[in-house]
């Protein structure tokens, strides 16, 4: 996830620029940049010798909306020389509920290029579970809001379990924790 760094301020979570930036066109602008760099970043350690790691970018409603995400990710891994298959993208899962069938084409052009695609904020969202089968995604990312009291809550247990035990049959990776 994104920081600012302002001089005077110190650094900025994205909790706090975020949202003024996705009701503006600034998210894209932002989105593109994250993208670039991470890619940028991830090719330099790959060319150092590091291991491979994957790396991921959050995607933005307004970038699912107003851009060639396809074409974008094309130009960026071609200009960087960074794996696709080393890229995992983030999509909320109110953000692939807002698009539906223009998600489902965008998503499917992505996974031909070989990135992983992640639901993030799973189970927060105000769908039915029937969309699963049409987003073509690896990763549900359990929102921590189902975690972060386990062990101490039993209803938060109980929901994690069954997330994960629904993921399992449906054959998706998943991840859970604490930012």
């Amino acid at each position: 996830m994104v920081r600012w760094q302002k001089p005077n301020e110190g650094l900025i979570l994205p909790c706090h620029f975020i949202p003024i930036a996705e009701k503006s066109d600034l998210i894209v602008k932002i989105g593109e940049w994250v993208l670039r760099e991470t890619c940028r970043q991830g090719r330099q350690w790959l060319d150092a010798g590091l291991p491979p790691i994957r790396l991921a970018v959050n995607i933005s409603s307004k970038q699912l909306k107003t851009i060639d995400l396809n074409a974008l990710l094309n130009a960026v891994l071609n200009y960087t020389g960074f794996p696709s298959e080393l890229l995992g993208l983030e999509l909320t899962e109110s953000n692939l509920m807002e698009h539906d069938t223009k998600t489902i084409s965008i998503l499917n052009s992505l996974r031909t290029l070989g990135v992983q695609l992640a639901i993030d904020n799973f189970g927060t969202g105000y769908s039915s579970l029937a969309y699963l089968k049409h987003f073509s995604v690896d990763i549900l990312k359990i929102d921590r809001s189902f975690i972060s009291d386990i062990p101490h809550n039993q209803d938060d247990m109980e929901i994690a379990s069954t997330i994960l035990a629904m993921e399992y049959i449906l054959g998706f990776k998943v991840l859970a924790g604490r930012r």
